[in-house]
């Protein structure tokens, strides 16, 4: 939560670029940040699944696993730092581990159309201006896209779904659709 969470705030701060470029930011030091941020609402969430909530996330470890990862193009590498960040999130901050991952593939050029329109409608608070510095940077967007990809290929849990058949994007109801399908069994 870039507006109450201590550390979201500061991560607000960092994609708002009032420090430095946070895209170029080593994925380990930027990890530890939104890692940080959830750990903020561990209590939260815990309590939320003792009471017998389904608990829907937007952003939460995978993103760290996606965005970050994109950074790293070398497979290897990218699997050992997934390890850590497992091991941090998991078992330093003892975040809940989640029963699914759904990711909603939508192609660049889509993604870059739809912040251009919501940029027309909203600025962000947390930023003091539109896009942050992720938004901007159109490689990071394809980097953490093909971590995505790759991600949902390769690791247990993860559910893709394609959000833009044909080059256009779905109704959010037709994708709802798709979405309940697909997570019905577990929910």
């Amino acid at each position: 939560d870039y507006y109450s969470n201590f550390f979201g705030k500061f991560i607000g701060h960092c994609l708002s670029e009032q420090y430095y470029n946070f895209v170029k930011v080593h994925p380990k030091i930027a990890s530890v940040l939104y890692a940080a941020d959830r750990f903020e609402s561990k209590d939260k969430i815990k309590k939320w699944l003792k009471d017998g909530y389904t608990i829907i996330a937007n952003r939460y470890a995978s993103a760290n696993q996606i965005h970050q990862g994109g950074k790293i193009a070398n497979t290897k590498k990218r699997e050992s730092f997934l390890k850590w960040l497992s091991e941090m999130e998991y078992e330093i901050f003892k975040i809940p581990r989640p029963d699914a991952v759904v990711y909603l593939d939508v192609p660049i050029s889509i993604v870059l159309k739809l912040i251009k329109e919501r940029n027309k409608n909203q600025s962000r608070k947390y930023l003091g201006k539109k896009n942050d510095v992720h938004e901007k940077d159109v490689n990071f967007l394809e980097n953490s896209r093909k971590s995505a990809l790759w991600l949902a290929k390769t690791q247990k849990g993860w559910i893709k779904i394609e959000c833009a058949k044909g080059g256009k994007l779905d109704t959010r109801e037709n994708i709802h659709e798709e979405i309940y399908e697909k997570i019905k069994k577990i929910i």
